[in-house]
């Protein structure tokens, strides 16, 4: 049987109140995700860092995100962590050069490379002259 007409009637009211979860309306805020990274820091559950939050948001209603969210969030942060110190650590070559790399973050919030240079010494003079470069 061919279809050749659409009925694009919606047959039930919106939810404004479930409309804080649909994709593009979920948000953390700063404050909510300095108080993630502080506490996962310290070992706190997940879970249990966002049971916190809704009490302190005085309900799910409240907030703009759920725990799956948070989960995403505290996993990217964990791997932006390892990324940003394996950019941090100066690595030695065959010919004992230091790489000193130019870390920066992009809209999306995700580590960049901008640059980089190979030393042949870490003293001041160098350091100087690389970042004239």
């Amino acid at each position: 049987m061919l279809y050749t007409h659409v009925n694009n009637v919606q047959n039930h009211n919106l939810s404004l109140k479930k409309s804080r979860l649909i994709h593009g309306n979920k948000k953390i805020s700063m404050q909510v995700k300095k108080t993630l990274d502080m506490n996962d820091e310290a070992g706190v559950c997940i879970n249990k860092s966002c049971q916190y939050i809704v009490c302190e948001a005085c309900g799910f209603e409240n907030v703009s995100f759920v725990e799956h969210d948070v989960r995403n969030y505290i996993r990217k942060q964990k791997g932006n962590c390892a990324r940003m110190m394996m950019c941090r650590t100066y690595l030695t070559n065959k010919y004992d050069m230091l790489f000193a790399p130019f870390i920066g973050v992009n809209h999306h919030g995700q580590s960049i490379l901008l640059g980089c240079g190979l030393l042949s010494s870490e003293d001041t003079f160098t350091f100087v002259w690389l970042f004239q470069c």
